[in-house]
């Protein structure tokens, strides 16, 4: 898969860019201008590569996310290319770097352009979590179905799993994790219309709304957990009630379901 060439090549890159810290540590030590100059130089365009690296992983797992609009993901990738390209030109300018003032100059440049981009990537990386929740939560709902048919028929049959508080409590918590899902992806819709309005990525605002959604797409996993727990001891009783009960591949499988926390550093 794409995503994993992306997530290797990012801790390629990460690993590098320790190696040349240590490189530029040692030439310090040694007050040895030129060389920590031209260590500083290759500091910097390892920390640029590997900026680039951490944003075509997060491109990736976007392109991959199967619960994103096409036209959105798009639109992300298209932003994260313009952002690849800044850091492009930054890294040009490193390379062509002669003197030491050139030099902090384009790392200042860099500095700005990772406190902006670290909002940028959370905002991004909650879109691919919102996503999963929401392939969560409507498999939920299907599974709500498959349970509402399967204890039709056992009912047909005389056949009574005493399952109906369970099955009302999964309801509630699938249908609460869907609240917390739709509230958080408003959160979402808000911080990207305040950032075509010009605000940036780093406006305490956007910064409210991304952790107000973090906030609400964890309580949903929690609630997705909890409708896990839940259906496996729906699935305990119907079985004790009826051996050989039906319970279709989909419900079988959701009991093993994982349904842990999603991973956010996309």
């Amino acid at each position: 898969p794409r995503y994993q060439g992306a997530h290797d090549r990012f801790k390629d890159a990460k690993k590098e860019l320790q190696d040349s810290r240590k490189e530029l540590k040692d030439a310090q030590k040694e007050r040895n201008e030129q060389k920590t100059f031209e260590q500083a130089k290759a500091y910097l365009l390892k920390t640029a590569d590997a900026l680039i690296s951490h944003l075509q992983k997060l491109k990736a797992k976007v392109q991959e996310s199967q619960n994103i609009a096409s036209d959105r993901a798009a639109n992300i990738s298209a932003e994260i290319d313009a952002q690849i390209s800044e850091i492009t030109g930054i890294k040009a300018e490193v390379e062509a770097a002669t003197t030491k003032e050139q030099l902090k100059d384009a790392a200042k440049k860099l500095r700005q352009k990772w406190n902006r981009l670290q909002h940028l990537i959370k905002l991004h990386a909650e879109h691919v979590v919102a996503s999963r929740v929401r392939g969560m939560v409507n498999n939920g709902l299907v599974l709500e179905k498959r349970l509402d048919h399967i204890l039709g028929k056992m009912q047909e049959q005389g056949i009574d799993a005493d399952v109906s508080a369970e099955v009302a409590q999964f309801s509630t918590q699938i249908a609460a994790a869907q609240e917390s899902y739709v509230q958080a992806q408003a959160k979402i819709a808000a911080a990207l219309q305040l950032r075509t309005q010009g605000q940036a990525e780093d406006s305490e605002q956007v910064k409210a709304l991304i952790a107000e959604a973090n906030a609400l797409l964890k309580q949903a996993r929690e609630q997705l957990k909890e409708a896990h727990e839940t259906l496996k001891v729906i699935v305990r009783k119907i079985k004790a009630a009826k051996p050989d009960a039906e319970l279709t591949e989909e419900v079988e499988d959701e009991v093993v379901m994982n349904t842990e926390a999603v991973d956010t550093s996309a």
